[in-house]
């Protein structure tokens, strides 16, 4: 019997997987890894339908018929991305979904990410109501990192000034960006489902 490998020869590689524990796959959105190709499979080959199918799950006061509409123009320095163009919501309204989920009787954790300013100060989460009690924070994504300049670049670095987190003058001579956090966090978000891999040069 071949023995089960233990170590990692490359923290750059690593190929086995990890089940979760039968509960909680059970109640998990995404139960199986099966499902999670499959899912990803449609959000690359037809991403405004998945979006839409995605975009059900929320109360909308007009549904939207536009997904996932982006320009992606490094050469122009033009990087736009809209989200359900023609639909209408009220995040309010939804925190008073919560209010009547919690008067049936059920328990409702909210999670949200915030965009308080540079400051930490300058706006606050969404409207809410008594009865959202539960609320878990992702984190200021305004909060500003330093990157240290790498010393190898796959790309150009210049379209950093123009994402989401960026702003002109952000990317420094040296190569270093001084940047919001939301464009580390943020990236994969706003493009869809996708995969990540790493991998030594």
């Amino acid at each position: 019997m071949k023995k089960e490998k233990k170590t990692i020869d490359s923290l750059m590689t690593e190929e086995r997987r990890f089940p979760p524990p039968s509960a909680i796959k059970a109640n998990a959105h995404v139960n199986s890894i099966e499902q999670y190709e499959e899912m990803w499979e449609k959000s690359i080959k037809d991403p405004d339908g998945f979006w839409l199918e995605q975009a059900k799950s929320l109360t909308w006061f007009k549904e939207p018929t536009r997904g996932l509409e982006y320009t992606w123009d490094t050469k122009n320095r033009k990087i736009e991305h809209t989200w359900f163009a023609d639909g209408e919501l009220n995040v309010s309204y939804i925190m008073m979904l919560c209010k009547k989920i919690e008067d049936h009787g059920i328990r409702t954790v909210l999670i949200t990410d915030e965009f308080a300013g540079r400051d930490g100060a300058s706006q606050s989460l969404a409207d809410t109501v008594p009865q959202a009690d539960a609320l878990i924070s992702v984190g200021n994504a305004n909060e500003m990192v330093t990157l240290p300049p790498l010393t190898r670049v796959i790309g150009d670095l210049k379209p950093v000034e123009s994402i989401a987190g960026g702003f002109d003058g952000c990317l420094a001579a040296s190569g270093g960006v001084d940047i919001e956090i939301q464009a580390i966090i943020g990236a994969t978000c706003q493009l869809g489902f996708g995969k990540l891999s790493a991998q030594g040069y």
